[in-house]
């Protein structure tokens, strides 16, 4: 049985230091991960310098990141091209940092957040991310969204070359934040070369993202 990393296996990389000449092929306990700081949000301990510019990803990790962009349901159509550029291109995202008022987040028919809204976010997020409980943390989610998928590909590449796997199944999608489509695609294993994370991308609408793993069943 493979299982691809765990949440918790994806913080513990992205603090510690990363070497990307060495990034395996399939990603195990102990493997390394590409140079690429997450998108500064509002979590982030530099709060003064929000979306700033950031190390652009590797090339096959840019382009699921574009496809998780393109089919976002919390990036404006408009804001689709600002935010690639800030995620795969390494540029600052430019925006109006300056925080909405209760008043109004009131009038916008929004809830007060525990982060602060950035009246720029008006012009880039959806009205669904608006109404989400850290709108200022969507960027980050898209970039934790594209590494879990990046990682489930090499997965799914590794068994297909192997062909030691004749299922896969994605589990722990119960939670209340999955969507169901991804829920659907928990309820059963099915097989290796029927898995296509392309799918996965343009149907997931989890929040904030899929935190489902997969596992694999030995072929007899």
């Amino acid at each position: 049985m493979i299982v691809t990393p765990s949440m918790k296996f994806f913080k513990s990389l992205r603090a510690s230091p990363r070497d990307p000449e060495s990034t395996p092929h399939l990603l195990t306990e102990g493997s390394t991960w590409p140079a690429w700081p997450r998108s500064l949000d509002a979590k982030s301990p530099d709060r003064a310098t929000p979306y700033a510019a950031r190390t652009a990803p590797p090339a096959e990790l840019a382009e699921i990141l574009q496809k998780v962009v393109h089919y976002s349901r919390l990036i404006r159509p408009e804001a689709k091209d600002q935010v690639l550029a800030h995620l795969c291109g390494g540029e600052a995202l430019q925006i109006n940092l300056s925080p909405l008022s209760d008043l109004e987040l009131r009038l916008l028919g929004l809830r007060k957040k525990r982060t602060p809204v950035f009246r720029g976010l008006l012009d880039v997020l959806t009205d669904r991310a608006l109404s989400l409980r850290e709108p200022a943390g969507v960027p980050g989610a898209l970039s934790v969204q594209a590494a879990l998928h990046w990682a489930r590909a090499q997965t799914v590449a590794t068994l297909l070359a192997e062909a030691a796997h004749e299922t896969v199944q994605l589990v722990g999608c119960t939670g209340g934040d999955h969507c169901a489509w991804c829920a659907a695609l928990a309820a059963a294993p099915r097989p290796v070369a029927t898995f296509l994370v392309d799918e996965m991308i343009a149907q997931c609408t989890c929040h904030p993202y899929c935190a489902g793993h997969l596992v694999t069943t030995p072929t007899a």
